[in-house]
């Protein structure tokens, strides 16, 4: 990247870490970037057994003062360094998604750039030619970066199971009856549609795996020990036979991960997310219903300019929107006096409110438009309501779990749940 050097150079334990910035306005330097992204780095250190696998490494990152005309951002790995997109936006907000993207981008030195198929190591780019576990490539990296934070202690577990909920919704929006390797495997073509997935059920797979593994070992060995004996086996410059990884990863691990893979990756049966959170003490239910306190029933929306959470559409409101008065194109400011924020919105209303009790007082303050249209706050005031609401892809710990599933979700998680 050929610019004017803002540069911050990390030393995390052999490794040296670059992190080069450039930001046309000047408002987004590599120091904090640095800052923000060295708990990630460390935590991943300590994933992967105490080193990283590379000498050096550079972040470049390209802050435009707005998003291009596709509104697209996004990233690229290569063996030692990976390049970022990503536009202006509040810091943290950029803090949480650069450290998401990052530690995605990162795992990459694990696979495909040590582990890797002859398509991707001898990758014609005039005729390409897919390798048919883009589920290990993108999926387990995927997987990695959410399971680092949680196992390292970044994020806590409440918040791992939402990244998880999120994969499992996001994934409905696919063929769950597709072969993960036969999508792999025609993805640049026939099913370019499907490739989102590779995100979504791939870290699922991934998260499958490891589960699987660890019942497996009775808690001993995971989806990291995999990956790390397959760098062994393989690594940089000895690419595997697409045809062949799965019996290696039988004759490495258990007998039994053949089969798995044969029904649910080769084969079109959905992952049995039940049975594997089972294993672990976490009780999953695909639809929930359940008694929750209603934020107002509104369809929310968002406010660029602002930086805001809106109420869009007020038409279909339930008893409590109606009673507080929530009106199309307010901004939520503040709930009981502290802000709300896109950041924090999914904390105040799936935590803070949830733990009101019914009955009690509630404000809300909101910023609506005057008769001229300059925005003014405005104290809405009302009593929280409880409402019968389906929960979808609900996962929560099961009520009474046995000594094995305390001993494997800890194993799983690097923690105790309650």
């Amino acid at each position: 990247m050929y610019n004017q050097p803002d540069t911050t150079v990390l030393n995390l334990g052999g490794t040296e870490v670059l992190v080069s910035v450039y930001s046309p306005t000047g408002r987004v330097t590599s120091k904090p970037i640095a800052d923000n992204i060295r708990d990630i780095l460390e935590a991943q250190r300590s994933y992967l057994g105490g080193t990283l696998p590379v000498d050096k490494y550079a972040f470049l990152i390209y802050v435009p003062e707005r998003p291009g005309k596709s509104g697209s951002y996004g990233a690229l790995e290569h063996s030692n360094s990976s390049v970022y997109y990503l536009p202006e936006m509040p810091e943290e907000r950029f803090n949480s998604t650069m450290r998401d993207v990052a530690a995605h981008e990162f795992f990459h030195i694990v696979t495909p750039l040590s582990i890797q198929s002859e398509e991707i190591h001898d990758f014609d780019f005039i005729n390409p030619r897919m390798s048919k576990h883009l589920w290990l490539y993108e999926g387990v990296t995927e997987y990695f970066a959410s399971h680092v934070q949680v196992h390292e202690g970044l994020i806590s577990v409440d918040e791992f199971m939402q990244k998880i909920r999120e994969y499992i919704f996001n994934s409905m929006a696919f063929n769950d009856t597709l072969p993960f390797t036969e999508m792999s495997a025609k993805v640049l073509d026939e099913y370019e549609n499907q490739y989102g997935n590779v995100y979504q059920k791939g870290a699922l797979i991934g998260m499958a795996l490891d589960i699987q593994l660890r019942d497996l070992s009775d808690g001993k060995y995971g989806l990291v020990d995999l990956m790390q004996d397959l760098a062994k086996t393989y690594g940089k410059g000895r690419p595997f036979k697409d045809d062949e990884l799965f019996d290696k990863i039988a004759e490495l691990t258990y007998p039994e991960m053949r089969t798995f893979f044969a029904r649910y990756v080769e084969g079109s049966e959905p992952l049995p997310l039940g049975e594997l959170f089972n294993k672990v003490g976490v009780k999953y239910e695909p639809v929930s219903v359940q008694l929750v306190n209603s934020y107002g029933g509104f369809v929310p929306g968002y406010d660029l300019e602002a930086d805001k959470i809106t109420v869009a559409e007020a038409d279909d409101m339930d008893e409590f929107g109606q009673q507080m008065g929530f009106r199309e194109g307010d901004q939520l400011l503040a709930f009981n006096g502290r802000e709300i924020t896109p950041m924090n919105i999914r904390d105040i209303i799936g935590e803070e409110l949830q733990q009101a009790k019914p009955g009690s007082k509630i404000e809300i303050t909101v910023g609506r438009k005057d008769a001229k249209g300059n925005v003014k706050p405005k104290k809405l005031t009302g009593k929280v309501t409880a409402v019968k609401r389906e929960v979808l892809h609900l996962l929560e710990p099961v009520a009474s779990p046995s000594e094995r599933q305390l001993r494997l979700r800890a194993s799983w998680l690097n923690d105790t749940m309650p």
